[in-house]
């Protein structure tokens, strides 16, 4: 794998293990995941930092995943790929 991508996936299992994990992500909706990369930019707006920005990539990632999580509670079974439009018209009557 990418050393980058490794890096990214290193901080989200950190995250898992500091937060909780998925119960945890699941209690937090979008727009808070935006305010947490939001507080993590501010503190590096002074110059480029890598760890923020992987640290950010990684929310973003947890972000997704929780996202799946709940949009398969909802949509019966569709996961992140298959967020179609004969997914969502398959399963429509159901959220």
């Amino acid at each position: 794998m990418n050393p980058i991508l490794d890096e990214i996936m290193k901080e989200r299992e950190r995250q898992d293990v500091k937060w909780g994990g998925p119960d945890h992500d699941d209690g937090h909706h979008l727009v808070d995941f935006l305010g947490f990369m939001n507080e993590r930019m501010e503190r590096a707006s002074r110059g480029f930092e890598t760890r923020v920005m992987i640290e950010n990539i990684a929310l973003a990632v947890a972000a997704l995943e929780s996202f799946d999580r709940k949009y398969n509670a909802q949509m019966g079974g569709c996961e992140v790929n298959e967020h179609s439009p004969d997914c969502l018209v398959e399963n429509k009557e159901k959220i």
